[in-house]
């Protein structure tokens, strides 16, 4: 059954290029100016922002500013990353109203973890991992490439990239490719994690709260992000591109 999630995953990256198109962007009109005094009119797509309340058991979570794809995932991903669930088996329900403006979400009492466990590098990256995941993410975010409007997230386990999640929010992006590898069962200890956006103490947070070892950004950490990924012993790499990246913590 893990075989068939992990499959699962693969085709979604496949597919990526599907979404744009159904109802997360819209095209509106504007002026576009030049130096001096040269105007013209122009069609811009831009992505529409989606408005989530999540409640758990009961009480109010939190409220999401986020795009209306992968919602599932980006609430299993923040249960898991801020550390209110351990697993999959931890989550009872997960229901949405009909507008997807609301989901209630049941789980056990007792679950989740008080503090992040010790990370593991297990990860068993190499320096082309890092340069194929820089490669795919110019390729595979279509959302981006439509309105320049929106951060995204890769998974690689075991040399190979599972998914590819765009969101308008890079906490939201990470919350979803968490969420998707929870859902197919992926250790996240076995996993690297890019994103396109910068990487500031709480998304460090996040991945280590999800167990990942291997955190890497297109762009660069802050000083502050850096001395937490020492104090958990997460590799930190910033600046990753086609042909160059920088390690901060390893």
């Amino acid at each position: 059954r893990k075989d068939t999630r992990i499959q699962g995953m693969r085709s979604a990256c496949g597919k990526a290029d599907m979404k744009t198109g159904s109802g997360l962007t819209v095209l509106l009109g504007a002026v576009r100016s030049y130096p001096g005094t040269e105007e013209e009119p122009v069609s811009q797509e831009l992505i529409k922002e989606h408005h989530l309340t999540i409640n758990v058991n009961g009480e109010h979570f939190a409220d999401a500013v986020c795009t209306r794809s992968d919602l599932r995932y980006m609430i299993l991903g923040r249960l898991l990353t801020e550390g209110k669930i351990s697993g999959l088996n931890d989550v009872l329900s997960l229901k949405f109203s009909e507008n997807e403006d609301r989901s209630d979400v049941f789980i056990r009492e007792g679950s989740g973890k008080t503090k992040p466990d010790p990370l593991t590098d297990c990860s068993g990256w190499c320096s082309e991992d890092i340069f194929k995941l820089a490669a795919f993410a110019k390729k595979h975010m279509p959302l981006h490439d439509a309105t320049n409007g929106t951060h995204g997230c890769m998974l690689l386990h075991r040399g190979e990239i599972l998914c590819c999640l765009e969101d308008i929010g890079r906490h939201n992006a990470i919350d979803k490719a968490a969420g998707m590898a929870l859902e197919a069962g992926i250790p996240m200890c076995e996993c690297v994690l890019y994103t396109t956006g910068r990487i500031a103490s709480d998304a460090v947070y996040k991945a280590v709260t999800s167990g990942v070892p291997v955190l890497v950004s297109k762009a660069l950490p802050t000083a502050d992000a850096v001395e937490k990924a020492k104090t958990f012993g997460l590799t930190l790499i910033g600046r990753a591109r086609e042909d160059q990246y920088e390690v901060y913590t390893r």
